[in-house]
């Protein structure tokens, strides 16, 4: 989970914890969104165990065709004659399902390997667990739910060099591994917990893996942060801060709290951005706004780390 802004927290404010068992083992993992077009090939044979749709009917005969011979792969797409359907050709069957499919291997553990059209047309990525397949109008999202152990190897090599020392690793697992449990369901209006992106934390699937952020997981199963009220904490993290972390109210609106607050970055890799805008620009962006020409740019109020977090915009008089 990148961004420009980092909140930070001090293991001095929290309680540190190794409860067993983890308070849910699995995860639903975004991974692709809007597609028009998914191969599948697992490592054994597989099977479908379960539909959500109520508006189709051929799912039990779809089943009952596969089952006969479970596939170790099939190319799925989306259908021309119902943009709720799927096709699944497993040639010489052609059969037409309802639109919410979970493909699971009849054996662990389980690797399917998937390369959808739009993102990546030439490369196949694997995946542990199990692969959902959902439709919406005429798209694809495709969801791994997998156990959230086997989750977080997809993500900490991708969130933090493999390279770093394993005691480091470790703790990147700690926050990962919290800012999962924290946010399952998050995104369940999409049919998942998380998205693979930065939006919530980087998930590569298994090509991402590294022996090192491997062990970091292993060696710390099962532990997460924890409140003085026994509450996930928010285990917000970053690549970088621009050099000062940012308060978490200044960020995205939350409550003050005793764990997140600004801190200075001590990185022998600082980065900083900017963004430019032209003066045409500036001037059609105030025309939306019903205002005229630009005259000054005044800071107001900032964020006790520094950055401008209001900006008073004075415009010339209307005529």
């Amino acid at each position: 989970m990148r961004g420009n802004s980092m909140l930070c927290f001090s293991f001095l404010f929290m309680m540190y914890m190794s409860l067993q068992p983890v308070v849910a083992s699995n995860v639903k993992v975004g991974i692709y969104d809007d597609i028009d077009r998914l191969y599948i090939y697992a490592n054994q044979a597989y099977k479908i165990i379960e539909d959500r749709s109520t508006e189709q009917g051929s799912f039990a005969d779809a089943v009952a065709i596969i089952e006969k011979k479970p596939r170790t792969s099939c190319f799925i797409k989306a259908s021309p004659a119902a943009a709720n359907d799927l096709v699944i050709a497993s040639p010489p069957d052609l059969i037409t399902t309802s639109s919410y499919l979970k493909f699971t291997c009849l054996k662990k553990p389980c690797v399917f390997k998937l390369k959808e059209s739009k993102y990546d047309t030439n490369r196949y990525n694997k995946f542990r667990g199990d692969i959902i397949v959902k439709t919406d109008k005429k798209s694809f999202t495709v969801i791994n739910e997998l156990d959230i152990e086997d989750y977080l190897k997809g993500v900490i090599a991708s969130e933090m060099p493999a390279s770093w020392p394993l005691e480091a690793l470790k703790s990147q697992a700690v926050a990962a591994r919290t800012y999962t449990l924290a946010n399952l369901g998050r995104r369940k209006n999409l049919g998942y917990d998380l998205k693979a992106t930065v939006e919530d934390q980087v998930y590569l699937g298994i090509k991402n893996e590294k022996v090192s952020s491997n062990k970091a997981v292993l060696e710390s199963n099962g532990e997460f942060l924890l409140d003085k009220n026994g509450l996930f904490v928010n285990a917000f993290y970053s690549s970088h801060a621009g050099s000062f972390s940012a308060s978490p109210e200044y960020t995205w609106g939350l409550a003050p709290s005793s764990y997140l607050f600004p801190v200075r970055e001590y990185s022998s890799d600082q980065k900083s951005w900017h963004k430019s805008f032209s003066q045409s620009t500036l001037k059609n962006r105030l025309a939306d706004l019903g205002l005229q020409e630009l005259e000054a740019i005044n800071v107001i109020e900032r964020s006790p780390e520094g950055r401008a977090t209001k900006v008073l915009l004075s415009t010339a008089a209307k005529n």
